[in-house]
């Protein structure tokens, strides 16, 4: 089933955007959010603010990529990229999963509740595809305890909706 979610076609005016280098993905994020890319295993990281209420917890989003075979199944892209995307956290549980048109592009979504290993209870969006000889894997986590979670995840789905794969 394809679920058509509006996607943004740019970011808010005055995000900031990352382009990889090497990879060549752009995606955009707010003023004021701390970007540590090329740090660990993931291609972007950028940290959001403290949640207030939920001490240590940050809003952020990740991006992780890896080889495909070329013709590779979102589902396949998927199950390689869920182990980079889980390595800090245990899923709880997959609360919904939708496949999506990304400006042209087939994904998948799905919204997760995970534990860290702190165990802080996290809400993540997860979105997953396949691009060439590359899937890329895009989340974006808040405290599941977050006094503010819909608009946190309303902010999320906005940042997951900047990502473009390679022209």
């Amino acid at each position: 089933m394809l679920t058509l979610i509006a996607v943004p076609a740019s970011a808010a005016t005055g995000w900031q955007q990352f382009r990889h280098a090497e990879f060549r993905f752009t995606i955009s994020y707010p003023p004021g959010w701390d970007v540590l890319s090329g740090t660990g295993r993931a291609a972007f990281v950028a940290i959001g603010p403290a949640i207030e209420g939920v001490p240590g917890a940050r809003m952020g989003i990740v991006v992780v990529t890896t080889r495909i075979p070329g013709g590779a199944s979102l589902e396949e892209a998927g199950a390689r990229l869920e182990v980079e995307l889980a390595r800090s956290a245990q899923t709880v549980r997959v609360l919904r999963t939708d496949r999506i048109d990304l400006r042209g592009v087939p994904a998948v979504i799905s919204y997760v509740h995970r534990k860290n290993a702190a165990g802080v209870h996290l809400y993540q969006m997860v979105m997953i595809l396949a691009h060439g000889a590359r899937g890329y894997g895009i989340a974006g986590t808040t405290a599941a305890a977050s006094p503010t979670l819909s608009e946190d995840t309303r902010l999320l789905q906005s940042l997951i909706f900047t990502f473009q794969p390679p022209q």
